[in-house]
């Protein structure tokens, strides 16, 4: 008997919990034919429910605990009449000028933008060389700074990092698996 009792409490919480989630769907998150006292009992502005609908719509997710206070407080006929209206005027505002223009904006603002194409293991290989030489330059003008103990290290470091890159330019594999790693970057 008691878990009979307890499917029935369970069974209406979450006919409640859909009226609720219908309601605020459909009302706390819309608005054009709705009169300005409905958004006052909701809790809401009418500028305020336009853009939590267009929220609503975009990610698919209700946050009805919004107006949950505030519906579950009104009377069963109230909260009938409530969900009609909010209905009501989420049909107006979906179908309005305004609504489509902001959602379109909000598409074109969301739409997946291509892969940028990048050029071949050649040009990439290039840009690299490109930057090392900035850097082997910028390390050259900075040794003049440094104390004079330090310099031939520094130099010895220079002709390593000059060294190794000569090594990685030359090296086929290394060429190799610089246009595979751009392939699969390119690929969808």
């Amino acid at each position: 008997m008691h878990n009979a009792a307890m499917k029935k409490l369970s069974l209406a919480n979450r006919a409640c919990r859909a009226v609720l989630c219908a309601w605020l769907l459909f009302s706390a998150l819309t608005a054009i034919s709705a009169q300005p006292e409905f958004f006052s009992k909701l809790g809401l502005s009418e500028s305020d429910a336009r853009g939590r609908w267009l929220e609503a719509v975009t990610s698919g997710s209700v946050p009805y605990f919004l107006a949950a206070k505030l519906f579950l407080a009104a009377p069963a006929a109230e909260r009938a009449a409530m969900v009609k209206e909010a209905v009501a005027w989420a049909k107006s505002y979906s179908a309005s000028a305004p609504f489509a223009a902001e959602y379109k904006k909000w598409l074109e603002q969301n739409q997946p933008r291509p892969p940028q194409k990048q050029g071949g293991a050649d040009e990439m290989l290039a840009k690299q060389r490109q930057e090392f030489d900035r850097q082997i330059a910028d390390m050259k003008k900075a040794m003049k700074d440094l104390p004079a103990e330090m310099r031939p290290q520094m130099e010895a470091t220079i002709k390593e990092m000059e060294a190794n890159m000569k090594k990685q330019e030359s090296d086929p594999q290394f060429r190799e698996a610089m246009a595979q790693e751009l392939a699969d970057m390119q690929q969808p």
